[in-house]
């Protein structure tokens, strides 16, 4: 008899779906479920995806994935998270639909790594990039439901670096890829710091120098240049300080004052025994690494990079000027005025060769290829980044790195027709870069609140 009634429901259903190839109503297809349920089948949920293109010009990734519960009755979605990019440790907000008001509600994943909630509301969650991040989507799972981004999150190839003191970091001269040098300064009383790492940024030993050399805490706070693993030279803006040099960086270093009182920015040691230092209104010269000179010129320039020691590049802070001389070793060199187009100050500048360079600063990127014009490139921007430009390492004619505020880095491997943007995505302000001779994907960046990041891949 069951069989019987089994086979007429059978021919029941067929009949209803011949005679209506698209049901008229919503009571139609209920209709027809208890037949389908009395003949063994099941009602399941559905999923929906949206989709939502993200372009290059944002810092944060829009698009989402909604999951439809099996009652149908709560949507959880994603609709973007910010920034789109970071390290592990990076505080990344996610926004979307129906996430629980409670931290331990929501189980959040990148690219399947588990991330700590440290804030939520049913639209906004807050959570940490965890360690082992790699780049890919982000899910939120609420009671069993989750949801995944449509964009994916970038993992920055650097890692940080954290030292025992939280100071920020000012400089950083790296003369090879294990062997690192950097400056801080904890306030402008503060004695400035000598930092040195010998196996590529694991462990860093700490060196008061005695003598309190920045003035002003920011990007002109001061300079350095280590042109090997022995010898450093430091300067800094505090009124009437002397230059430091200091030798056996390796090994036990020795801090010395040399040269004249002054008010320095920058200093630029193509060897360990000719260096130029700049400062207001006073260039400073030495060719045995024990006596200075000054070499007259009557203009402030805040950064200086020295090819060789005759070639030598400076720039000027609250003006789009760079000077240039060619003879740097005579007894009174000449520089060459060279303008640049746009931007508002210069901050740093840096050659490959006697003709090629980088210059960076406030709204300023630019580029020389003949050593006498300027040509002003667009500076890359996403949400997030900043168009303040403090650092810039070129290690041939076509990579080059800059760095600058909210953890701004960019990379270019084309001479700066494309950047990669590489930005730590939190709210630090790197300060420098340097990048080791022997490879263009060994680089250091001095960043405040006590880190220095490290790359070692493009």
């Amino acid at each position: 008899m069951k069989k019987k009634v089994e086979n007429l429901l059978s021919i029941i259903v067929v009949l209803s779906l011949v005679s209506c190839s698209q049901p008229k109503s919503s009571d139609d297809v209920s209709n027809l479920l208890p037949i389908l349920l009395l003949r063994g089948g099941t009602a399941s949920s559905t999923t929906s995806t949206g989709t939502t293109s993200t372009g290059s010009g944002t810092g944060s990734s829009s698009g989402s994935t909604s999951t439809t519960t099996s009652s149908g009755s709560t949507t959880l979605s994603i609709s973007s998270f910010s920034p789109s990019f970071g390290v592990a440790g990076t505080s990344v907000t996610i926004s979307g639909s129906n996430f629980s008001a409670t931290t331990s509600g929501n189980s959040v994943k990148f690219n399947g790594t588990t991330a700590v909630v440290n804030s939520a509301t049913t639209s906004s969650l807050t959570v940490t990039a965890p360690n082992g991040v790699t780049s890919g989507t982000i899910s939120v799972t609420v009671n069993g439901v989750t949801a995944t981004s449509t964009a994916s999150f970038s993992v920055s190839p650097w890692t940080s670096i954290s030292f025992t003191a939280s100071d920020d970091v000012y400089r950083i001269s790296c003369p090879n890829s294990n062997t690192c040098f950097a400056l801080t300064q904890a306030s402008s009383s503060a004695n400035t710091k000598f930092l040195r790492t010998l196996d590529g940024g694991s462990n860093w030993t700490i060196y008061d120098t005695g003598y309190s050399i920045f003035g002003s805490l920011a990007v002109l706070a001061g300079g350095m240049s280590c042109p090997d693993i022995n010898t450093c030279y430091l300067v800094g803006s505090k009124a009437s300080s002397k230059i430091l040099k200091i030798t056996s960086a390796s090994g036990s270093p020795s801090i010395a004052q040399v040269g004249n009182n002054g008010f320095y920015y920058a200093i630029s040691c193509p060897t360990s025994t000719f260096c130029i230092a700049t400062g207001t209104n006073s260039t400073q010269r030495t060719t045995d690494g024990t006596n200075w000179s000054s070499i007259s010129a009557s203009y402030t320039m805040v950064t200086v990079h020295c090819v060789d020691t005759n070639t030598c590049y400076g720039g000027q802070v609250n003006a789009k000027t760079i000077y240039k001389t060619s003879d740097a070793s005579a007894g009174t060199p000449s520089w060459a005025t060279q303008s640049i187009s746009t931007g508002t100050s210069v901050y740093s500048l840096q050659c490959v060769d006697s003709n090629t360079c980088m210059a960076v600063g406030l709204s300023v990127l630019a580029k020389t290829t003949d050593g006498t014009n300027w040509n002003s490139l667009t500076i890359p921007f996403v949400s997030g980044t900043s168009t303040t430009l403090n650092g810039v390492y070129c290690f041939d004619a076509n990579t080059c790195t800059i760095v600058g505020s909210n953890t701004t880095v960019w990379r270019t491997s084309d001479g700066g027709s494309n950047w990669a943007n590489q930005s730590f995505g939190a709210t630090n302000t790197n300060n420098a870069v340097s990048c080791t001779t022997s490879s263009s994907n060994t680089c250091y960046v001095a960043t405040t609140s006590g880190y220095v990041f490290k790359r070692t891949s493009n």
